[in-house]
C-alpha cells in the first residue's frame, strides 16, 4: 500500500464530513468506519465503470484550473469588497 494513502483519504472524509456540517464530537468510530466504506465503495464502483481515465483526468483538470484562474479570485475579490463596507469587520 502506498504510505501516504490513509492521510490522503483521512483528509478526504473529514472534509466530506466538514461539508455535511458534522460536530467533531459527534465522528464516533462506527460512523466513521460508515462514511469509510461508503467512499471506498462509491470510488470502486467509480473506478469499474471507467474505462478512459485520461477523459476524466483531463475534465477535471480543466474545470479546476478554469476555477482556480476565474472563478476563486472573483469570490475572493467579493469577499474583501463586502469586507470593505463593513470597516469593524476583519478580514
Amino acid at each position: 500500500a502506498h504510505p501516504r494513502y490513509p492521510l490522503c483519504f483521512s483528509g478526504v472524509r473529514d472534509g466530506i464530513l466538514d461539508i455535511a456540517n458534522v460536530r467533531e464530537k459527534d465522528r464516533t468510530n462506527g460512523l466513521l468506519n460508515k462514511i469509510t466504506v461508503g467512499i471506498l465503495s462509491f470510488v470502486t464502483f467509480f473506478a469499474v465503470l471507467v474505462k478512459d481515465f485520461g477523459l476524466v483526468m483531463a475534465l477535471s483538470g480543466a474545470t479546476f484550473g478554469n476555477a482556480v484562474m476565474f472563478v476563486f479570485p472573483s469570490l475572493m475579490f467579493r469577499k474583501a469588497v463586502k469586507q470593505m463596507d463593513a470597516p469593524n469587520k476583519r478580514l
